[in-house]
């Protein structure tokens, strides 16, 4: 009997933290949970690591340099709810920047709000509280669905 391989696509997301909150974006224009709140992130390029592609989406969506010792990996999610491929989204804990975050990026995101770990936004992409709850409880790997 012959299996088929699972396809996957590789992306980044950066969990901004302070003071209990999060920092998340409103998607928009992309076919993919427009209208719902995530974390900064996307896709991993051919030419860059996880961290510099996390390091680079952050800069693009919200304007924040931060240097790479401050990006940590903190969780990975196997996504399995697409129905043609799956994803593997490493979400990176920024300890550490510099300014404040702004919407970069308004063909993409049409809002940036920090939001309490307790209490996200309604209308959220289903994976993030079940990413935020293992990174609460420091464990490495969440499955989804």
């Amino acid at each position: 009997m012959s299996r088929a391989l699972t396809a996957v696509a590789l992306a980044v997301d950066i969990l901004l933290i302070r003071d209990g909150r999060v920092l998340l974006l409103r998607r928009k224009g992309s076919g993919y949970f427009d209208g719902f709140y995530a974390a900064p992130g996307g896709r991993v390029e051919m030419s860059e690591g996880l961290r510099a592609a996390a390091i680079r989406e952050l800069e693009e969506e919200t304007g924040l340099r931060v240097a790479p010792v401050d990006v940590q990996l903190a969780v990975t999610l196997y996504n399995r709810e697409e129905s043609t491929h799956g994803w593997i989204q490493h979400y990176f804990h920024v300890t550490q920047w510099a300014g404040e975050p702004k919407l970069c990026e308004p063909e993409k995101c049409d809002d940036m709000q920090w939001f309490s770990l307790d209490a996200l936004p309604e209308k959220t992409v289903p994976y993030l509280q079940q990413v935020l709850d293992a990174f609460q409880r420091k464990e490495s790997y969440v499955e989804y669905p």
